[in-house]
């Protein structure tokens, strides 16, 4: 292919195209103003180019053919067919035929009919022509390219022209030209879709749970907030012990170790020393001091924790859950505080404190071992530690006592050889220390939460309810109570009510045997739980604080199941409000 050398029309400077430009118009590189392209020995002009058929004229006859042969358009010589000499149609008054002459068209005319001679309008003829690919490709985007002056590359000054491109697109508009089908996604354009939608749809769930986690966040800001100033209001020292204690949970619920065990000191403040100015049994400030202990066991930690206030050392806080144990009025509670304690420090590796703390309260008094000496037996055992001066091994010719009864069979209990337990625990004897020491195996299950052997639980409680049934015998109101909290999960409700019916039960343990069967109904309700659960206990013991733990236990139990907001709202009580606060945010933390 040869080159045409020439000068620019307008500014004279010097270019070169190939020869199958020649003839065609553009726009010079340099000055940019329209110049047609010399044939090979003409000179270039600004107008139009000399007669001749170029080649890209022979180009668009070619292509009027292929288009006139798919389109049907059959040419005659004089390129039109002949056309109707008049021009048919309607009178718009009368509906009369009316024929008219072509060059009336547009005009106004009578209408033939005598009864009629309105004037009407002699409408436009219509033409009939097959699709002009030409017209076709001079509509929208493509006349502005065709009208345009012809562009060429400045690399190579054109291979190929726009106004070519533009007849393309009416050839394919026309269906001269049939473009192939879209090439195929294929299973890699399947996963690569897959893999950006899933990634869509993680970012989007991710940011919908970074905004309901903020909400929830300020929601349990501004409800332990409300508690706090709630607290000014409340006179009951066990609701407000238990308030503090609420607080102190939530810090540890949200990382706040250190933090948390200054308003655990404040709930220990609340609770009254032990047989001053009170009358009758302090039941529900000894259980309120029972929890506590297990919330302080929380915040324990290394010294490397202490020292990077994340937590605090075992050996600071030993002091502490000492004087929580030494509160607790009832020496049977303080058995029952010992044996949940000792679980959770167990759980902890925390063996030669949870010794120490048996040790402390499991000393005479009065020359007599108390209860919780049972426990001092059990985790002597437990640490390989001689027990032979506080109790002996139990044989099958022997009735142990019930020291030796409870210690070997909780021991066993904890090493898991639940035969062994039911052996000792339910060997002849003292009906009372059989089913004391079945309850006691029973609760050393349940003490460990989530992981309690429920079956081998069941198995204790059901023994301790059937001694109960065949020999009636005289049971302590705490071992009463601690039958009824197991019986509750595991017994027919009849069976506890006869337990709290029984005239050798106090009237003083009774709310708090109410407030069991409540907090078991709560704890197994699978829709969020409403006031109704507590209709026995406020009916009957309206005034006692066991309403408002009953009020916290409900609003705790809707927190887990994300209903706490509402709960709030619906119930305003003054009485109950702070501890509803305390529950649901407290339920919420632990979804």
């Amino acid at each position: 292919m040869t080159m045409i050398k020439f000068r620019c029309p307008h500014c004279k400077k010097p270019l070169s195209v190939r020869d199958h430009l020649a003839g065609k118009k553009a726009n010079c590189p340099a000055c940019k103003k329209p110049m047609r392209i010399p044939t090979p020995g003409a000179p270039a002009t600004a107008g139009s180019a000399k007669p001749g058929a170029p080649e890209e004229v022979r180009s668009e006859a070619e292509l009027e053919q292929l288009a006139a042969a798919a389109l049907g358009d059959e040419s005659s010589g004089n390129g039109a067919a002949a056309e109707t000499a008049t021009i048919d149609f309607s009178c718009e008054y009368c509906e009369t035929t009316i024929q008219a002459p072509r060059s009336e068209a547009g005009k106004r005319m009578q209408c033939p009919n005598p009864e009629c001679r309105s004037l009407v309008k002699v409408p436009n003829p219509t033409e009939d022509k097959p699709k002009d690919w030409r017209e076709l490709a001079k509509k929208g985007p493509a006349a502005a390219i065709i009208n345009q002056p012809e562009k060429i590359d400045e690399a190579a000054w054109g291979t190929h022209t726009d106004q070519t491109k533009a007849h393309k697109e009416g050839l394919i508009e026309a269906g001269v030209i049939e473009l192939p089908p879209p090439p195929s996604i294929g299973p890699r354009g399947w996963i690569r879709r897959g893999l950006w939608t899933v990634g869509i749809i993680a970012g989007l769930v991710l940011i919908v749970m970074v905004g309901n986690r903020a909400r929830v966040k300020k929601n349990e800001t501004d409800f332990m907030g409300a508690v706090e100033q709630d607290l000014v209001n409340v006179k009951n020292p066990v609701v407000r012990g238990e308030l503090y204690r609420a607080i102190g949970e939530y810090k540890i619920r949200d990382d706040k170790h250190f933090k948390a065990l200054e308003p655990l000191k404040q709930a220990l403040a609340c609770a009254q020393p032990p047989g001053k100015d009170v009358k009758g049994p302090m039941v529900e400030q000894d259980l309120f001091l029972i929890d506590l202990a297990l919330t302080i066991t929380e915040v324990g930690g290394t010294e490397a924790e202490e020292i990077a206030k994340e937590k605090h050392q075992w050996s600071s806080l030993r002091e502490l859950l000492g004087q929580v144990l030494r509160k607790i009025d009832s020496l049977e509670a303080r058995a029952m505080a010992m044996r949940t304690l000792a679980t959770r420090l167990l759980e902890k590796d925390q063996y030669a404190l949870a010794l120490g703390l048996a040790a402390e309260v499991g000393n005479k008094v009065s020359g007599r071992l108390p209860p919780a000496a049972s426990q001092l037996v059990v985790l002597l055992l437990y640490t390989n530690n001689p027990v032979d001066k506080l109790a002996k091994a139990p044989s099958k010719d022997e009735i142990p006592d019930l020291l030796s009864r409870m210690g070997f069979a909780e021991f066993h209990a904890r090493k898991g050889r639940y035969d062994k337990a039911f052996e000792i625990a339910g060997a002849k004897g003292n009906p009372a220390d059989r089913v004391e020491a079945c309850i006691g195996v029973a609760q050393v299950i349940l003490s460990k939460g989530k992981d309690a052997n429920i079956d081998e639980a069941t198995k204790f409680t059901d023994a301790a309810f059937e001694i109960i049934r065949e020999t009636q015998p005289k049971l302590s109101p705490w071992v009463t109570l601690q039958a009824i909290r197991a019986g509750v999960r595991m017994k027919p409700k009849a069976d506890v009510n006869r337990l709290i019916e029984h005239k050798q039960f106090p009237v003083e343990f009774r709310p708090r045997a109410l407030l069991e069967i409540a907090l078991a109904d709560i704890e197994q309700a699978t829709t969020p739980p409403d006031e109704i659960v507590l209709k026995d206990l406020s009916d009957t013991y309206e005034a006692s604080s066991c309403v408002e733990f009953g009020w916290e236990a409900l609003a705790r139990q809707n927190g887990r199941m994300g209903n706490g907001g509402s709960f709030v709202e619906q119930n305003s009580n003054p009485r109950f409000r702070a501890m509803i606060r305390a529950g649901a945010t407290l339920g919420a933390k632990e979804r």
